[in-house]
């Protein structure tokens, strides 16, 4: 609608600022739901891929430790230096494969799987072996240390130029006989559980 200002001149400006906000307020509410759309979109995407990774986690990605009852395994202690000794000279022993015959005596029939001693002595073993040119050193974290289970995670490190890539391994070790032995020794990507409790 036109209008007669004072001075002559004709004006238009009313009509379309009235729609013009009304336009804009349209805008807004569509604007206020598409973002509410999109805030629900990805709280659903993000729970989802959060529970697709916790069931991957205990099985075919990395090894998940299960506890099995800590009370079963006796009290808290430091880690025995019995049991740091075994596991390096199992390192040694078994996964550079140095000495069969050692590693047999170092470990528990729960890793063995199985096999007789002789079949052992082929070198044909549970134990992921870790080429010997290409070792450099080892060292380990404590995971758990308990009087009837000590639990390990043992890192590799490559030689220099040996273009071979460092592992991890979980130990289990457990007292046996007063000394103590490997029960469970695995690469950290291991398909499945590592066991915890007494083998």
């Amino acid at each position: 609608m036109r209008t007669r200002s004072s001075d002559g001149l004709h004006s238009s400006a009313v009509k379309p600022v009235a729609i013009a906000r009304d336009h804009s307020h349209g805008l807004r509410r569509l604007f206020i739901a598409v973002s509410w759309l999109t805030l629900i979109a990805g709280v659903v995407v993000y729970l989802s891929v959060r529970s697709d990774s916790s069931s991957h986690a205990s099985g075919g990605g990395p090894a998940a430790v299960i506890n099995q009852g800590d009370a079963n395994l006796g009290a808290k202690i430091p880690v025995p230096p019995a049991a740091l000794h075994t596991v390096k000279s199992f390192i040694d022993d078994a996964v550079l494969r140095k000495d069969l015959a050692a590693a047999w005596d170092e470990s528990a029939p729960a890793l063995r799987g199985g096999l007789t001693r002789a079949q052992w002595m082929t070198g044909t073993i549970p134990v992921a072996q870790f080429p010997p040119s290409a070792f450099a050193k080892a060292s380990y974290k404590v995971v758990s240390s308990r009087q009837k289970q000590v639990m390990l995670l043992i890192f590799i490190f490559p030689a220099k130029g040996s273009n071979v890539p460092g592992w991890d391994y979980y130990a289990k070790l457990v007292p046996r006989d007063g000394r103590w032995v490997v029960s469970y020794f695995q690469t950290k990507g291991h398909a499945g559980p590592v066991p915890s409790g007494e083998s």
